[in-house]
């Protein structure tokens, strides 16, 4: 059987039972409440792109990323595939989606141990590592699309 997959907005679609159970995935011990109001800030931001990756029977992967056309810098805000999908490269076909349909120069984001090396295989360099929080190590990670 093949299976047909696509990317489109889902900015609207936030809220939505479907793309929630997936966002959960990027999300430090994941609530009801917590995941809501990350959505909610999301839809009220103007800068913020999300887009959702579908196969022919459900979505299975989001991303979210703040763009600034002025800058063509790409802020990557959460990327997040259906748990059994992970280490597929569905993340990867969403961050080359997201590369070719916004064209930034520059892709930056936060993450922690549990996906550097996800992003470190995308081509993503470490500028900057911090304690955040207690025993919880954050990288700051950039791409330079340019170079």
């Amino acid at each position: 059987m093949t299976v047909i997959t696509s990317f489109h907005g889902i900015k609207e679609e936030l809220e939505e039972s479907e793309v929630l159970e997936i966002l959960k995935e990027s999300v430090y011990m994941p609530t009801q409440e917590k995941l809501a109001a990350r959505v909610r800030r999301y839809i009220n931001e103007p800068t913020i792109l999300a887009f959702g990756y579908r196969d022919d029977r459900r979505m299975v992967g989001v991303i979210i990323v703040s763009y600034d056309e002025d800058t063509c810098h790409a802020v990557i805000k959460d990327i997040a595939v259906r748990a059994n999908l992970q280490k597929s490269g569905i993340g990867s076909t969403m961050i080359a989606y997201m590369m070719e349909e916004l064209k930034p120069s520059i892709i930056t984001v936060e993450t922690d141990d549990d996906a550097l090396g996800f992003y470190l295989k995308n081509g993503f360099a470490i500028v900057n590592q911090q304690q955040k929080f207690a025993n919880i190590t954050r990288y700051n990670c950039h791409y330079d699309v340019r170079s």
